[in-house]
């Protein structure tokens, strides 16, 4: 599932209701499907109020990619 907030919502009280409802959707369909585990994969380690939404969740990194750009 692939899920985000629009960019006019984004840094704003609405864009923060909007990322906890998808959160807690994700959530609550998890349960209710016997799932024992939810990945929030992707996540930008600088999207720092997306981490800690999730922080708040109980959602914890087990791992880091980064990507790095050079010039050819």
């Amino acid at each position: 599932i692939l899920m985000g907030v629009s960019p006019q919502f984004r840094n704003s009280l609405r864009g923060f209701a909007i990322a906890i409802t998808l959160v807690e959707e994700l959530l609550k369909n998890q349960e209710a499907h016997n799932g024992r585990e939810v990945e929030a994969g992707w996540v930008l380690e600088d999207n720092q109020p997306l981490i800690s939404l999730l922080k708040q969740f109980g959602f914890s990194a087990s791992k880091t990619f980064r990507l790095y750009l050079k010039k050819l």
